[in-house]
């Protein structure tokens, strides 16, 4: 397990790969929890101008693995799990980056912004990084869904299905309200309400 954690994924050094933060802890029906914490990090650079000698500090933000652990109901870690994800974004703290955790009775569902083609990568290693910058450029990646089972079991797909998959959404934006939930969905700079159900 450490050595899946030490990725240069996560950062150059020890310190970067290990920072992970706690998100969520999950209570299934059946008694068991899941818990989720996300290594998070940011860096920046300072430019100075030639002639002004002003100095603009640039702040980058780094989303990346998601680190997922299964405790039964006795309290013992049945299972850990990595998923796999690169997120870079600049200026922005993170809009676009990290994920909303949902529960579905005996299991969870992370909805993030990822790479398709990441989602056919057969090794952590050939994760390619999602890079955004929400004060350029229109939004990259694509909505997807990871399914976390009570035994560790992972499925992830696109969010949206067909001609919808290229949306982008704000994870932190994904509102519930009886059981419908809400979010934007993005498409070349083009901004649409979505709803939707999980079952």
């Amino acid at each position: 397990m450490i050595a899946k954690l030490r990725t240069k994924r996560n950062g150059d050094t020890p310190d970067l790969q290990f920072a992970y933060k706690l998100k969520s802890i999950e209570l299934l029906d059946n008694g068991s929890f899941i818990i989720l914490a996300e290594n998070i990090y940011g860096t920046q650079r300072v430019i100075k101008d030639p002639k002004t000698k002003e100095e603009r500090v640039i702040r980058y933000y780094h989303y990346n693995d998601i680190l997922a652990a299964g405790v039964n109901e006795k309290g013992i870690v049945s299972w850990i799990k990595i998923i796999p994800k690169n997120q870079f974004s600049i200026d922005d703290e993170g809009y676009y980056s990290s994920f909303k955790v949902l529960k579905i009775r005996n299991k969870i569902k992370l909805i993030y912004n990822d790479l398709l083609s990441n989602l056919k990568a057969k090794s952590p290693d050939k994760i390619k990084e999602l890079k955004n910058n929400l004060h350029l450029a229109a939004p990259r990646g694509n909505a997807v869904i990871s399914s976390i089972f009570y035994d560790g079991s992972i499925v992830t797909d696109p969010m949206f299905p067909g001609k919808d998959k290229d949306n982008t959404i704000v994870p932190s934006l994904i509102t519930e309200l009886d059981g419908q939930y809400f979010t934007i969905a993005i498409k070349k700079k083009q901004y649409k309400f979505a709803t939707f159900v999980i079952e």
